[in-house]
C-alpha cells in the first residue's frame, strides 16, 4: 500500500510492454517487474543498508556477508520463473542451493506473482496474454440484502467474498459461480460503518455506484483488513469520491447527517481519498532533526555567506563566492535569512547538549535507561 502512484504506473507499464513484445513468454512481464523492484531496491538496500538511511553506518564484513545472501535470496525469489529450475551452478556456496530447495514449491511462485500483480495493477483495459486475474483476499461475510422492491424485508445474509485483481464477488457459497460483481475501476470508496447504522459492529461499505454494498465481519480485524487491501486496489480510480455517508439511508433519511435525498452528496471526508504518493508517512522529528544537523554542521558556511553579504554593501549586484561556490543575488534578504538561520540553531544547541550531558551510558532497558516506546 505504500508503494507510490508514479511507481505503480511505471511497473503497469513494464508489463504491459512485456507482454506486447513478447506474447510468448507468461513469465517476462513479472521479470519485466521483479528485476526492477527487486534488483534496483530491495536486495541494494539490505545490502548497503546506510545508502538507503536505514542504518548510519556501513556494516561490518560479518554483517555485510550475512546482508549479501540475504540479498542474493531476495534477488532469486524475486525472479518467479527461476524458483522451480536448478540454480546449483549460480551459487558459489553449495549450502545455498539446498536452501533454495525449500522454495521450489509453487505457493512461493504464487505469492511473488501476487506482490507483483499489486504494484503493478491498473484499471485501464489489459492487452491479450496478460494472465489471469490473482485473487487479493477471500472469506467469508455477512452482507446486507439490497432487495429489488421497497417493501422486501432487508435482511443480512452469509455469502462468499472473493477480491481479485480485477473485480470484488460474492458468491452463495464457496467454488460456486459469483452472484455479484464490482469491477474494481468501479469502486468509488471503502469506508467503515457507524454501528447505529444497523445496530451492529465491525460494518464496512463498498461504494461503487448509486447505492453501497453494507458488508458485516466477524471481527475488527478482518473488517480492517477487507478495508485496506479493497482501498489498496482502487486507490488509483479517477472517479474515487471525497465525501460519504457514514451512516445509512433508512425510511427516507439518512441517519447520518439526516439529508431526506438518497442522492444527497456525502457528509463527512473520505479517509483514504489522498493519492499514495501525496499522504506520505512522514516522521516530523526525526526530518526537522535532519535539518538542524545540516545547519549545524555547516554553520561555518553560514557564516562565510553571511560576510560576503556585507561584503556586497560595497560591490552591488550578484557576487560569487569562490571558496563554497555559491551565488548570491539579493545580499539583504540573504542576511537576514542567515540571521534567523543562526538564531535558531543557537536556541536549539542548548537543548541538545543538556540531552547529551544527562545521556547516561547505563544498559538499555535498565531501570537507569528505560525502554521508551511511542505508546509510553
Amino acid at each position: 500500500m505504500s508503494c507510490p502512484t508514479m511507481m505503480c504506473d511505471l511497473f503497469s507499464s513494464l508489463r504491459h510492454m512485456a507482454v506486447r513484445h513478447f506474447p510468448n513468454d507468461r513469465h517476462v512481464q513479472y521479470s519485466a517487474v521483479s528485476s526492477f523492484v527487486f534488483l534496483r531496491f530491495f536486495a541494494v538496500a539490505v545490502v548497503s543498508p546506510h545508502i538507503f538511511h536505514l542504518r548510519s553506518h556501513h556494516p561490518d564484513t560479518q554483517t555485510s556477508r550475512v546482508l549479501t545472501l540475504i540479498s542474493k535470496t531476495i534477488q532469486t525469489l524475486g525472479s518467479v520463473g527461476s524458483l522451480s529450475k536448478n540454480k546449483t551452478s549460480s551459487f558459489k556456496e553449495p549450502f545455498m542451493c539446498d536452501f533454495y530447495k525449500m522454495f521450489e514449491e509453487e505457493t512461493y511462485t504464487a505469492d511473488v506473482k501476487k506482490f507483483l500483480e499489486e504494484i503493478s495493477s491498473t484499471e485501464s483495459k489489459e492487452p491479450s496474454g496478460m494472465s489471469e486475474s490473482v485473487i487479493l483476499k477471500e472469506g467469508e461475510m455477512y452482507k446486507r440484502a439490497q432487495g429489488r422492491a421497497r417493501m422486501v424485508k432487508k435482511s443480512f445474509n452469509k455469502r462468499w467474498f472473493s477480491l481479485t485483481s480485477r473485480e470484488f464477488t460474492y458468491h452463495k457459497h464457496k467454488d460456486k459461480e459469483p452472484v455479484f460483481r464490482i469491477p474494481i475501476k468501479s469502486i468509488l470508496a471503502v469506508e467503515k460503518l457507524d454501528e447505529s447504522a444497523f445496530s451492529k459492529n465491525n460494518m464496512f461499505q463498498v461504494i461503487y455506484g448509486d447505492k453501497p454494498l453494507y458488508i458485516h465481519a466477524s471481527n475488527c480485524v478482518e473488517a480492517n483488513e477487507w478495508i485496506e487491501v479493497l482501498s489498496r486496489v482502487s486507490r488509483r480510480n479517477h472517479r474515487r469520491l471525497s465525501k460519504y455517508h457514514p451512516s445509512a439511508f433508512i425510511n427516507g433519511t439518512w441517519l447520518c447527517c439526516k439529508a431526506s435525498s438518497e442522492s444527497t452528496e456525502g457528509c463527512s471526508p473520505c479517509t483514504v481519498g489522498a493519492p499514495a504518493d501525496v499522504a506520505l508517512d512522514i516522521d516530523g522529528d526525526r526530518e526537522c532533526e535532519k535539518i538542524y544537523s545540516l545547519f549545524s554542521t555547516n554553520m561555518s558556511k553560514l557564516q562565510t555567506m553571511e560576510e560576503t553579504c556585507a561584503s556586497m554593501a560595497v560591490y552591488q549586484g550578484p557576487q560569487e563566492h569562490s571558496d563554497c561556490h555559491f551565488t548570491i543575488e539579493d545580499s539583504v534578504e540573504t542576511f537576514k535569512s542567515l540571521q534567523q538561520i543562526k538564531a535558531i540553531v543557537e536556541r536549539l544547541n542548548e537543548p541538545h547538549e543538556k540531552h547529551k550531558k544527562g545521556s547516561t551510558s547505563a544498559k538499555y532497558g535498565s531501570q537507569e535507561n528505560p525502554i521508551v516506546g511511542k505508546g509510553s
